[in-house]
């Protein structure tokens, strides 16, 4: 079907092996100013970008997993998050990536840079 030219736009893309490209990547946990810079990338470069992609995880699920512990000099029972510090700095995954045609991914990287 590829081969043939029956899969559309997408399929000439990967056919041709022109899809898109990663020209900027924020840490897994940004920061502030990251994010400032992914919006000023954005709106920079508007017209040449593809898509911009974010990755959303948590490696502690709070709500649906939160073990109960029991306190007992407190006689009582507590979230597990409410008083591990490891699991309080666990941070969740909040990555974004913006990608570009393999045509404008040079002149943006360079861009950036600057």
């Amino acid at each position: 079907m590829i081969t043939a030219g029956k899969g559309g736009e997408h399929a000439e893309i990967i056919k041709t092996r022109k899809h898109y490209r990663k020209v900027y990547e924020t840490s897994e946990s940004p920061s502030a100013e990251e994010l400032d810079k992914l919006k000023e990338i954005e709106e920079q470069f508007k017209e040449k970008i593809g898509f911009t992609d974010m990755a959303r995880s948590s490696w502690y699920k709070f709500e649906k997993s939160d073990i109960p512990i029991y306190i007992p000099q407190e006689e009582t029972i507590v979230k597990l998050s409410l008083v591990s510090s490891v699991i309080k700095g666990l941070r969740s995954i909040n990555q974004y990536r913006i990608y570009s045609s393999p045509e404008h991914r040079k002149s943006i990287k360079e861009k950036i840079k600057e």
